[in-house]
């Protein structure tokens, strides 16, 4: 108990630690052709002005690829924008009006009689 209230206090999460404050909205979601790291949030200065980016995990944490560097706004807006664009294809409703339609026609799967099947051996076995 007195760990999960001190990580709760520090920020840290079972699921994703410190990241889920990160600014970097796209942090680990991105990753690199050549060497397969992910892309990472990094804030570099120059001459006392804030250079936000996303990095290349390879090169950042391993030297092994080239460096590359996308900036931040640049990266977030393209990805906002083509997100907008997906959901506001007409087609798409469609699409998920067609998914919904075939899973509500299908039989139901015999999960329930299987969950049955299983609570009763569990009885049985004096749990």
């Amino acid at each position: 108990m007195e760990a999960n209230a001190v990580n709760h206090e520090n920020g840290f999460n079972r699921m994703t630690g410190p990241a889920i404050r990160s600014s970097y909205l796209l942090t680990g979601l991105i990753r690199c052709s050549r060497c397969g790291f992910a892309f990472q949030g990094w804030s570099g200065r120059a001459k006392g002005k804030l250079y936000p980016k996303y990095v290349d995990g390879g090169w950042m944490s391993k030297g092994v690829c080239s460096h590359l560097s996308i900036p931040k706004e640049r990266l977030e807006t393209f990805a906002i924008n083509a997100i907008k664009e997906t959901l506001f294809d007409p087609s798409l409703i469609v699409k998920i009006e067609e998914s919904v339609k075939a899973l509500l026609a299908q039989e139901p799967n015999n999960s329930s009689k299987r969950g049955e099947e299983i609570k009763t051996t569990w009885l049985r076995s004096g749990r």
